[in-house]
């Protein structure tokens, strides 16, 4: 009974093609146009997870994207050392996920000691 009632779009929009492509080319025509609908919609998914649900350190879940540093080109100013723009240096600079910038980082302590 669900498959029916899931199939029923696709069936309808076959029969509409048939008199004009023939059952072949109508049965493709729709496994196309159902596809494609899947893809955009998992296309849309996957923009909207990554675009308003990114994993930063106030959330569990998320998608975690990591940049890795631009390439140093003959038309910046630093040309042959390295940008001082997109050194790390200290150890917490390393996959901060925006803790850094957070307003509320500043009060929140470890709890676990640091050092021994």
């Amino acid at each position: 009974m669900l498959r029916r009632v899931w199939q029923a779009p696709g069936e309808v929009l076959e029969r509409s093609l048939r008199p004009m492509l023939g059952m072949e080319m109508a049965f493709l025509t729709k496994s196309f146009i159902c596809k494609s609908a899947w893809g955009v919609a998992f296309t849309w998914f996957v923009a909207y997870q990554y675009m308003y649900n990114k994993g930063d350190w106030t959330k569990q879940g998320g998608f975690k994207p990591h940049f890795s540093k631009p390439m140093t080109t003959p038309n910046m100013a630093s040309f042959p050392l390295a940008n001082p723009e997109f050194e790390r240096t200290s150890p917490s600079d390393y996959n901060d996920q925006g803790f850094k910038a957070h307003p509320n980082s500043e009060q929140i302590r470890a709890c676990i000691p640091l050092k021994w």
